[in-house]
């Protein structure tokens, strides 16, 4: 199966669970419904920058290749694995160890500054805090310290669903960029 039919295939599911959750929130307003509506938006965010980050280090490969010349440094990072040299001087893939939220904004600035665009635009957005403060969420539910952590207000609700719509209207813009693109020149 090719990458786009599977990617098509795990964001119908999971919009098809966002549906589900938002479906059980309104019939029933517990917090056991609210923090699946979290975790549900939040992993589509992971699944959604999987791809773009993909999709980055592909179009900067391609560009190097044609151009001959490749940032390394930008490229590695947007990589699944990263090399780890072990003491017999062989190396090992093990996974990239990139908190979330550096490797949005990482991906987000490589990928504007290719296309000549300036990330500014998405990142000093009231939708970049809110996504921010939306993982912060996430996190405070995944690793609780006390019960009221496990607890979801309304405002995390608000901050949660708005930091993921801004997520997916940003990587919507920066996709339409690279289709307007030459195909055969797509950072250019």
């Amino acid at each position: 199966m090719d990458w786009w039919l599977e990617y098509q295939q795990l964001i119908e599911v999971l919009d098809m669970d966002l549906q589900v959750a938002e479906d059980r929130l309104r019939a029933d307003d517990t917090q056991t419904n609210r923090r699946q509506l979290v975790r549900t938006l939040l992993t589509l965010v992971e699944v959604l920058f999987n791809r773009f980050r993909t999709i980055t280090a592909e179009m900067m490969a391609a560009k190097g290749s044609i151009s001959g010349r490749i940032d390394f440094h930008e490229l590695y990072p947007l990589m699944d694995e990263s090399a780890e040299v072990q003491s017999n001087g062989r190396t090992r893939l093990v996974p990239q160890r990139i908190p979330l939220l550096n490797h949005i904004a990482f991906a987000i600035r490589v990928h504007a500054k290719h296309k000549r665009l300036d990330p500014r635009h998405f990142l000093g957005q009231n939708g970049w805090s809110q996504l921010q403060k939306a993982v912060r969420v996430r996190h405070r539910l995944t690793h609780p310290k006390a019960v009221h952590e496990l607890e979801v207000t309304d405002q995390d609700l608000e901050v949660v669903r708005d930091g993921v719509e801004w997520f997916r209207h940003s990587l919507q813009e920066l996709y339409q960029v690279i289709l307007k693109s030459d195909p055969a020149k797509p950072w250019e």
